[in-house]
């Protein structure tokens, strides 16, 4: 990282913005239900957040030295060292743009490829299986009743099919 550059520091807060935030984050709230999904939806989104306001300030820097060396350009020549600096600069704001992309591909991902169930079954009877025919991811939840219920099942079909087997 160039000398020249701080670690970035929001800035203050509209009302509007808060506003738009606090509904955000009440909609993400809503939209996943378990913990471990919000934890990771809310790592992706500070980090989508933190690397656009990063991009913004390292474009804002990238601008003020580029206008800086066509001002030097047109009275002396530029040091290699401006060069460098200039470089460094554009390959952390590619690597920045690079990291952004990323994130969003993944927030993207996430919501695309992965189905939410609950367990809908009803009654001692009843057994619930999930199938994906869409090669999306399926987050079901049952209760650890189905669960048991349905490893004794499990158990019972197999010992009976041992049962049939010709040796």
């Amino acid at each position: 990282m160039s000398p020249n550059l701080r670690p970035a520091v929001r800035p203050h807060q509209s009302d509007s913005d808060q506003t738009h935030r606090e509904q955000s984050q009440l909609s993400r709230i809503y939209r996943f239900r378990t913990l471990s999904e919000r934890v990771t939806n809310d790592g992706l989104e500070g980090c989508r957040e933190l690397l656009l306001h990063t991009t913004t300030t390292l474009e804002r820097h990238m601008q003020l030295l580029m206008d800086q060396l066509m001002t030097k350009s047109k009275t002396t020549m530029i040091s290699e060292d401006e060069v460098a600096d200039l470089a460094r600069l554009r390959e952390e704001w590619n690597t920045t743009r690079q990291s952004l992309h990323i994130c969003s591909e993944a927030e993207n991902r996430i919501k695309e490829n992965v189905s939410l169930i609950d367990n809908y079954a009803k009654g001692d009877e009843t057994v619930q299986f999930l199938v994906s025919t869409s090669d999306k991811t399926i987050h079901g939840k049952n209760r650890d009743e189905s669960l048991q219920q349905l490893s004794r099942d499990i158990s019972s079909i197999s010992n009976t099919a041992d049962k049939f087997i010709i040796k």
